[in-house]
């Protein structure tokens, strides 16, 4: 019997073909059930979240999962399996079968350009092993805005320079492996002060030079840059500078996306993705069908949709009556199709690398990722005598985020201890412990509507060091207030600060103390996530500091 004839572009239908342009998710675990209705038509791609993994135990588990699911289109074309897989805070994967990586921004202040290459290289060829042909990174924005809730240590930093080498070593190591880099968020997210997940930001500040990352990539990569992510978000100086609309939203905006990205900056017939179609930026201001005509009208190739069900159905199949009825654009449609489907077909052509069972496990997960977050940790400063190692001669508290309230790690805690918990293997034990609570829900439930006014302090209790876990403090006033709080309670006490992923959470809470006239933190960490291998490597930092910590003084290591 004879092979069946591969599927070209031409044999596909128009269903087929619109379908090319959605890529979409699911709110639920059971991520086939949400992704039924498109069986009979084909994707553009499906997009994976940390839920859909759960369940799963094993790497080999969860390529047959992905492959399962690819099955079921049958004959129908199923593009894109995408993921966000940045490292560090914004990672889909679980630590037990894939190992986590360090956020950008670790890389990039601790200059440690080799190892983000490494990194980069491991997390996509275990990518490309899974059945996975897509990432959402690297993610070029600058980071100009202290206060930015999505951004932060998400980007590389703050300047061009800052960002380019790991940026070109991230979509190298993704292009070589068969996966697909996605830079993002064009033209640059990293200014703004408003999370588009949940409202329209206004970038007001944004500046020119926020472009150049896409420049470089585009003209001075080899490959160069094939695919791009456009944000949701209004854009003044730019739109002025373009002679375009500033009320029109940069993913429904033309000038935005063909007159500047495809024309001015050369980016040509590269692949446009929209930002998520259901998030608050979009959600609250446009109708759902309107908005992704506008989208696609401006020259995006992809809708991308958190959940398939009902939203993504229901916008595809208003979009296909209004293709059958002559009143969306056919040539426009098969034009964007054509894009995916090309680049489907170029990914497909690389092989996938190997893996032996030893390297796909937990253990070899684990330690993998605990010898990069090593490499990545980064020393602010210290004073001599310094209040480490750490032991149970000392009296010492320990004060850190809820992990429960962490959107981005709780789900980390399925298969791993939370911090107290990694101190307890290591034979230490706090005599004192809190876990403060993170806005929200937990917060607004506190006896003291979360102002932080009732959380201990154990002024009684003198401590020979007291050990405070930041986390986003910039943010919270609450968490400055408690750090205050505490500094206050123990003036002689030495203080380990860790700053979970910002160097800023740091120097906003020392900058409270310096007020009160008070010596700032004896030692400050700065972790790069706060995922099991980044508390592992912290408890190791406390108990047994590196060789040479004692003999540096607080001048050598600020920088």
């Amino acid at each position: 019997m004879s092979e069946a004839k591969p599927l070209t572009l031409h044999d596909l239908s128009t269903e087929q073909r619109l379908a090319l342009c959605f890529m979409v998710g699911s709110d639920s675990e059971a991520i086939a059930d949400e992704l039924e209705p498109f069986f009979g038509t084909g994707l553009g791609g499906v997009l994976w979240f940390r839920h859909h993994f759960n369940h799963i135990d094993t790497a080999q588990d969860c390529r047959a999962y992905m492959a399962d699911l690819r099955g079921r289109f049958g004959p129908n074309p199923l593009g894109f399996m995408g993921v966000d897989q940045e490292g560090g805070q914004v990672e889909r994967l679980p630590h037990w079968f894939f190992p986590t990586g360090c956020t950008a921004l670790s890389y990039g202040r601790s200059r440690q350009l080799d190892l983000c290459r490494t990194v980069a290289e491991e997390t996509a060829r275990r990518l490309r092993w899974l059945g996975f042909n897509l990432n959402f990174a690297p993610t070029v924005d600058l980071n100009r805005e202290q206060a930015n809730p999505i951004i932060g240590v998400r980007a590389y930093g703050e300047t061009v320079e800052a960002v380019m080498p790991f940026a070109q070593a991230v979509m190298a190591a993704h292009v070589q492996a068969g996966v697909l880099p996605v830079a993002k968020h064009f033209p640059g997210h990293g200014s703004g002060t408003v999370d588009s997940h949940l409202d329209l930001p206004v970038f007001g500040n944004w500046q020119p030079d926020e472009l150049d990352p896409y420049t470089e990539l585009i003209h001075n990569h080899d490959p160069a840059l094939g695919a791009v992510l456009v944000a949701h978000g209004l854009y003044p100086a730019l739109c002025e500078r373009l002679g375009v609309d500033p009320s029109v939203v940069s993913s429904m905006n033309p000038g935005i996306i063909v007159q500047l990205l495809r024309d001015e900056l050369g980016f040509g017939n590269g692949l446009v993705f929209s930002d998520d179609m259901t998030m608050g930026a979009i959600g609250k201001h446009t109708d759902p069908e309107e908005a992704a005509l506008h989208v696609l009208d401006a020259g995006c190739d992809v809708l991308v949709y958190r959940q398939a069900q009902p939203l993504a159905w229901q916008v595809y199949s208003a979009l296909l009556k209004r293709l059958r009825q002559g009143k969306l654009d056919e040539q426009r449609i098969n034009e964007k199709a054509q894009r995916v489907w090309q680049t489907i077909q170029t990914l497909g052509a690389v092989d996938r690398p190997s893996f032996d069972e030893a390297a796909l496990s937990k253990t070899y997960c684990h330690d993998l990722a605990l010898g990069w977050v090593k490499q990545a940790m980064a020393e602010q400063h210290h004073y001599v005598p310094s209040p480490l190692p750490l032991n149970q001669k000392k009296t010492w508290a320990l004060v850190a985020p809820n992990q429960l309230d962490m959107v981005h790690y709780r789900d980390d805690l399925r298969q791993a201890p939370p911090l107290e918990g990694w101190l307890t293997q290591a034979g230490l034990k706090p005599a004192m412990h809190f876990n403060y609570p993170l806005p929200g829900v937990s917060r607004q439930r506190e006896p003291d509507g979360g102002s932080g006014s009732q959380w201990p302090v154990w002024a009684e209790h003198p401590l020979d060091a007291l050990v405070f876990v930041a986390f986003n403090a910039l943010l919270d006033e609450a968490q400055q207030r408690y750090y205050q709080r505490l500094v206050e309670a123990h003036p002689a006490t030495k203080v380990v600060l860790v700053s979970v992923g910002m160097p800023t959470d740091g120097q906003v809470l020392v900058s409270g103390q310096s007020q009160t006239g008070m010596m700032g933190p004896w030692v400050h960490l700065c972790l790069p996530s706060y995922r099991p291998a980044s508390q592992h490597a912290l408890v190791q930092w406390l108990a047994a500091p590196p060789k040479g910590f004692e003999s540096l003084s607080m001048a050598e290591t600020t920088g």
